[in-house]
């Protein structure tokens, strides 16, 4: 507090220093007392130490910016009781300044709860400078902002750590007050870093399209603020940004989408802002079959598929994959394989047109692809039996008896044998039994033949209430040596 005094920060203007630092003094010790709680555990007493110190310091700070004498007593009369309530009056505060900065206090705490790699100092100005959100609001290029600004448009919720080269938050319980804000949900915060990053690679792929899209779209007409550290984040982080906000997998429309699908798309003589990402960072690359691949690729369409399947942007695939060829399609399972993305290989499964025969390297090569119970059931219903067989024979095959009950209402006696087969010694269930009943009459005989030759009252009275095909299943059950016994509970299924 002396210090502040000395700087002249705190009670510059005052006409009574003595008394009210006095004051001061006493009102903050008392109520910061009452923040803390005598515990036997010496962590606990540690952390809210911590926080009461850390709730002084903001309260000095928040007087310091206070002229007047009757405005300093006033506010040491109704101090807030709670840090929660103080980061919200100082929230307040940063969200009805000027416009430029809220979006600096914004982009700077969004960047501190989900950046996945610890900027230093100057690229994370850089990436504060560099929200494209900023030259909507101006006919001016901002200006690149130094550490000593966005500690004051912070207002003290952050702190700059020299000797780390960074930025960080005050106090954790200032990333625990915003991270339950609605405001800084994890999709928010993901799609704001994603808008980010892809801006910048459309900027830096620099091609006529890319330059009138970042002027039609944002008004940006310079160049904008970057570090090749800033560069390489967003070469590296777009992809889980941009997963963790939903864009390209069932997003609603937003402005991310519309990036999105502009960096996927787009395509000119010139080159396109995928074709720079592919091309100019051969540490992107999947392995054998990305870079590669997607380098070949003549066309931004074929392209993007390909880095939609290996990066596992489902829904984007979803509204395309009728649209290319089985060879590409082929090829992006390759990648999707290689990407560990297991929703798109169900998804380019579910294809019509899917050649088994080139699936051997993708079910037992050096990074085979593991089979789950989603893929069986999709196979069982969109492909023949030896797809079905191919996918078994895989070396990691997840799946429990329960896939039985999924498939059983479409699937062929031959997909069933062969699925019971690679089980192995299960039992089959009567509600799965009762499932053909109802929905696969065709394959029961079949089932029956593996299960015990008991009484099974729910399949006769599914066989009843399933009047057209009731002598059929009666006649089933018959065959293969199951007691129909007709019960009261029978009977009235009839009725």
């Amino acid at each position: 507090m002396q210090t502040l005094m000395l700087k002249g920060h705190l009670l510059q203007y005052s006409h009574a220093k003595g008394k009210l630092k006095e004051l001061i003094i006493e009102k903050l010790t008392e109520r910061a007392h009452g923040m803390f709680i005598i515990t036997i555990s010496i962590w606990v007493c540690d952390v809210l130490i911590n926080s009461r110190f850390h709730w002084v310091s903001l309260q000095l700070d928040f007087l310091c910016g206070l002229k007047l004498d009757s405005d300093i007593c006033k506010r040491l009369k109704s101090l807030p009781d709670t840090l929660k309530e103080l980061y919200y009056e100082i929230y307040v505060g940063i969200a009805s300044s000027e416009k430029h900065e809220q979006i600096v206090g914004e982009t700077v705490f969004t960047w501190l709860l989900v950046g996945q790699k610890i900027l230093h100092t100057s690229t994370f100005l850089a990436a504060i400078s560099a929200n494209p959100r900023c030259w909507e609001h101006s006919d001016e290029p901002p200006e690149e902002l130094i550490a000593e600004q966005v500690l004051a448009i912070c207002q003290n919720l952050i702190v700059h750590d020299e000797a780390a080269d960074t930025f960080r938050f005050a106090h954790l319980s200032v990333q625990q007050f915003l991270e339950s804000m609605n405001e800084y949900s994890p999709i928010h915060c993901h799609s704001l870093l994603a808008e980010i990053c892809l801006v910048h690679l459309i900027h830096a792929s620099c091609t006529p399209n890319s330059t009138q899209y970042l002027i039609d779209s944002y008004g940006i007409h310079n160049a904008l603020p970057s570090m090749l550290g800033l560069l390489d984040y967003a070469v590296y982080r777009w992809p889980p940004h941009c997963l963790q906000s939903g864009v390209g997998n069932s997003m609603p429309r937003s402005r991310l989408t519309d990036v999105f699908d502009f960096f996927m798309s787009n395509d000119s003589e010139s080159g396109s802002s995928s074709a720079f990402w592919v091309n100019g960072y051969h540490a992107y690359s999947g392995g054998p079959f990305g870079k590669v691949s997607m380098s070949k690729q003549k066309d931004t369409k074929s392209r993007s598929f390909l880095i939609a399947c290996w990066l596992g942007f489902v829904d984007y695939i979803r509204l395309r994959v009728l649209q290319v060829s089985s060879k590409l399609t082929e090829s992006g399972l390759h990648h999707a394989t290689y990407g560990k993305k297991a929703k798109v290989l169900l998804m380019l499964i579910a294809c019509d047109e899917v050649n088994i025969q080139d699936w051997q390297e993708l079910l037992s090569g050096k990074r085979p692809m593991r089979v789950t119970e989603e893929m069986i059931c999709v196979a069982s219903q969109r492909h023949t039996l030896d797809v079905v067989q191919r996918l078994l024979e895989a070396q990691h095959v997840d799946i429990t008896s329960h896939v039985l009950l999924d498939i059983v209402g479409y699937a062929s006696k031959d997909i069933l044998n062969v699925v019971i087969d690679f089980l192995g010694n299960v039992a089959i269930s009567e509600q799965t039994v009762l499932e053909a009943a109802h929905h696969n009459s065709s394959v029961l005989s079949f089932l029956i033949g593996h299960t015990q030759p008991t009484v099974m009252e729910k399949v006769v009275k599914a066989a009843i209430e399933l009047t057209p095909s009731c002598a059929q299943i009666l006649g089933i059950l018959e065959e293969n040596g199951m007691n129909i016994v007709v019960t009261r509970d029978v009977r009235w299924s009839h009725y």
